[in-house]
């Protein structure tokens, strides 16, 4: 999976005012990272292909609001990220409302381990949302995108030992976390419910 290249604020401010070229240099540099990053998350190629399309739409239209506060890849991920969340949320609604419906019509399924498994999505997700966007998009990148800590490093302008310690951090945030919800405090089998 390729990286995040680092742009100078003069070429993001070129785009977010409107520039044709610096949008399709942004646009150009973009697509195939926040592409596989899609694929990583939703697992099906068609689905990432319009995911990417729209966080992209997401990250130019917004391109104004961003203070550089975190570097400009972390950003992008976390756009990308929170919008692959929001349709596999979306989703897992639409199974769910499937599994009602056929309940109503006098099927029963075997066992609850798809509810149990959206159950444990939906508190994953919740829990992710209470985190830091530094913290969430570092998990998102490793466990949900599987990026190396290299590729990690390189799409949020840091070392890897920062994103090494970043990882702890975020993982024991995230466990205080779903112990606070009274949720199971292992974040990583949960985490492979993603």
């Amino acid at each position: 999976m390729g990286a995040i290249p680092d742009f100078p604020p003069e070429k993001l401010e070129l785009a977010a005012s409107g520039d044709s070229a610096a949008t399709e240099e942004l646009v150009r540099a973009l697509s195939a990272p926040v592409y596989y990053f899609c694929l990583a998350i939703l697992k099906n190629g068609e689905q990432a292909e319009d995911a990417a399309q729209e966080a992209l739409l997401k990250v130019l239209s917004s391109l104004v609001s961003f203070k550089g506060k975190s570097a400009f890849g972390s950003w992008v991920y976390s756009v990308a990220s929170n919008h692959c969340l929001d349709l596999a949320r979306k989703n897992s609604r639409r199974r769910e409302t499937s599994l009602e419906e056929l309940s109503l019509s006098g099927f029963e399924p075997c066992d609850g381990s798809d509810s149990e498994a959206a159950a444990a999505r939906h508190s994953l997700e919740a829990a992710l949302a209470e985190l830091s966007e530094e913290h969430r998009t570092v998990i998102n990148l490793r466990e949900l995108a599987g990026m190396s800590y290299g590729e990690i490093a390189a799409a949020t302008s840091c070392s890897e030992g920062t994103v090494k310690s970043r990882l702890f951090r975020a993982r024991e945030e995230l466990r205080r976390v779903l112990a606070a919800r009274g949720e199971k405090p292992d974040a990583e089998p949960v985490a492979k419910e993603l």
